[in-house]
């Protein structure tokens, strides 16, 4: 089975904010090629951050602003927790669990849904890809071995 395409509608992302840069994009292998965009902007003294995406879903980011910019682990906490809106679970294992739930997925094509472009940051796929290896390893053995 070919692998859904990757991030092929930038365009319909929201138009950047005055003085707005993208620090993170997040695609996702949907069959319309989803993506997530984590933006920050100076305010005065402040960085503020949000993160759009198409649909232009209300989203939860902590924190919303800071002093400086993130560290890389400041930005994967941010990652691991945002939300789209104050009812919903964190985005990523989410999507996870949501998944695995159906069972119509295998651990793999899970784990290769979520691609992370930053010209900030590197090493966000790895860091995805250790995170997920580790909500795997909290599932039951026998559902590993069957790949999922």
């Amino acid at each position: 089975m070919a692998a859904a395409p990757v991030g092929i509608v930038p365009e319909a992302l929201p138009p950047h904010e005055d003085g707005e840069v993208e620090i993170v994009l997040i695609k996702m292998r949907s069959t319309t090629g989803d993506l997530m965009s984590l933006r920050v902007r100076r305010d005065g003294d402040a960085y503020v951050y949000r993160m759009v995406n198409e649909y232009e879903l209300d989203q939860v980011v902590v924190p919303v602003q800071s002093t400086r910019p993130l560290s890389f682990h400041e930005l994967t906490v941010l990652l691991w927790s945002f939300r789209w809106d104050e009812c919903d679970g964190p985005e990523l294992v989410g999507y996870w669990e949501y998944k695995h739930g159906e069972g119509r997925e295998d651990f793999d094509s899970i784990r290769e849904w979520f691609v992370f472009e930053s010209e900030y940051y590197e090493g966000l796929n790895a860091w995805h890809d250790e995170r997920f290896e580790q909500w795997k390893a909290s599932k039951p053995a026998w559902q590993q071995a069957e790949g999922g």
